[in-house]
């Protein structure tokens, strides 16, 4: 008898709530996961929000101090998308909290994005030096990466907006270095990079000449010129470098040579010094 009333009662309790079975309950976002098609097109943000209460008859709730309205937003890529991730790419500079009130509302709370800059010094671990040409990376979540390099005092600075990002540093011969920054103001980064060692092979020099051929080099077949060409450059000396005394005595071999000389003086005049330039002359046999 107690299970005969038992299954009555299930039985009733399915006519009454029938949506129990078989369908997915709503959450309380619904009215922001609604689709709506949007195609490429620019407007200001009021434009936007506007559009948006007129095609899904969505009210939209938030604060216009803490907006700039008249700020004009391009949707790039048009296409079917729920009124949430549009709400976001147009107040994409902001930071932003969404809630729903039903049945048809939507709060938004928005606040604009600051920027801050972050600066610091990149420099060897052990000595300190400062690494002048370091590259610096700033880069967020989604990707997107500001890059920079160290001045001649090894240091850098840029300004990026509010958020937290991964700090990466790199310089020829050193070791890359990573490290998480949170910015929520100006800060200041300092980065020490450790040197990277290197190994080389053992490298044998050997001469390309034997002490053999060494001999080969003898005065005769290293510069010969004629007395003429000995008189001619003593002639363009300059006469205020020194005082010269020139005596020419020209050997040959066997005495195949008969050598006489004379004494020619030659006088040049510079202030407060007199010089005596004396030449020789010579006689072939």
């Amino acid at each position: 008898m107690k299970s005969k009333w038992l299954f009555l009662l299930l039985w009733m309790c399915v006519i009454v709530r029938p949506e129990a079975w078989g369908q997915e309950v709503k959450s309380a976002n619904t009215v922001a996961e609604e689709w709506i098609q949007v195609s490429s097109s620019s407007a200001t943000v009021l434009q936007w929000f506007e559009w948006i209460e007129k095609s899904t008859g969505i009210v939209l709730s938030y604060n216009p101090a803490q907006m700039e309205l008249g700020d004009v937003c391009r949707i790039e890529h048009g296409g079917k998308m729920t009124v949430e991730t549009l709400v976001r790419r147009i107040l994409s500079g902001y930071q932003m909290k969404i809630a729903v009130v039903p049945p048809r509302k939507l709060v938004i709370h928005a606040r604009k994005i600051e920027s801050y800059d972050v600066s610091g010094t990149v420099s060897e671990e052990d000595s300190e030096e400062r690494l002048y040409g370091a590259v610096v990376t700033l880069e967020d979540k989604d990707g997107k990466q500001w890059n920079t390099i160290s001045n001649g005092k090894g240091i850098f600075r840029l300004h990026v907006p509010e958020g937290t990002y991964t700090l990466k540093t790199s310089y020829m011969g050193y070791a890359p270095q990573s490290q998480s920054v949170r910015v929520t103001r100006d800060c200041f980064v300092r980065t020490c990079l450790k040197p990277l060692l290197f190994e080389i092979e053992e490298v044998t020099v050997e001469s390309g000449k034997r002490e053999n051929e060494l001999g080969e080099l003898t005065p005769s077949n290293l510069m010969a010129f004629s007395g003429g060409d000995l008189f001619s450059q003593i002639w363009i000396l300059p006469g205020g470098l020194l005082p010269w005394l020139a005596r020419i005595l020209w050997l040959m071999e066997e005495d195949m040579m008969k050598i006489s000389y004379c004494w020619m003086a030659c006088r040049f005049f510079i202030p407060d010094i007199s010089v005596r330039f004396y030449l020789c002359s010579m006689e072939m046999p």
